[in-house]
């Protein structure tokens, strides 16, 4: 995934993601929405970003800068920043439905890929290419996606990052039910207290199957 399109994809994967949630009915369901987007951003979202932003830097610009003269610390602020916007892209959807305003959420997640469509339509035949930043631009013959190892690897991790995202949407979904927790048997009083000495407990027996013999029947 090209860095340029990483925080249009990211607000929108949070917006998926909160719908997934939707309205948490306990404080351990948010918990636990927010461990799934926090393992999917840092095992799946960032490597992904990062390795095209680092092994094709000018590729991942849309050659819009030349990557080569970019900061590696530049890159990576940008892919933290994309999984800050995906987190915080869940949080506010999260919110919106709580209070009820699901249509401004669904909005605010279709408007980054109205966006991303657009930057593919002005930007996408030099995404198709591969190479320098010099060679893209001044119009030299490059290879294409189709030919090139990048196009191999550009393939795969999108499909890797759908798996991932797949597995995300459908744990969000999923019911969470905590464990009942575990009842202690009722206690009773036996025995009188002597000297100040506590009481033992003892735990309740249920109703006897046996009646009680009468004391004032006689043997015969």
């Amino acid at each position: 995934m090209p860095l340029v399109l990483a925080p249009l994809v990211a607000i929108a994967l949070g917006v998926l993601f909160g719908f997934g949630l939707g309205v948490p009915e306990r404080a351990a369901d948010l918990h636990f929405g927010r461990r799934v987007v926090l393992l999917f951003s840092g095992l799946s979202f960032a490597p992904v970003v990062g390795y095209f932003a680092w092994s094709v830097p000018s590729w991942s610009l849309a050659y819009v800068y030349d990557g080569e003269h970019l900061p590696s610390a530049v890159s990576l602020a940008a892919v933290i920043a994309s999984c800050g916007l995906l987190w915080g892209a869940f949080e506010a959807t999260v919110g919106a439905l709580a209070d009820g305003r699901a249509r401004r959420a669904l909005v605010a997640g279709f408007a980054p890929l109205i966006v991303g469509v657009g930057i593919l339509a002005a930007w996408g035949d030099r995404l198709w290419l591969v190479g320098s930043h010099a060679e893209v631009r001044g119009g030299f013959s490059v290879p294409t996606l189709g030919t090139s190892a990048t196009g191999i690897a550009v393939l795969g991790m999108n499909v890797l990052l759908g798996i991932a995202a797949s597995v995300a949407l459908s744990a969000l979904r999923s019911p969470h039910v905590a464990p009942a927790p575990k009842r202690r048997p009722n206690m009773v009083v036996r025995g009188a207290s002597r000297g100040g000495e506590p009481r033992a407990l003892e735990p309740a027996r249920g109703p006897s199957k046996h009646r009680p013999k009468d004391p004032t029947r006689s043997r015969r």
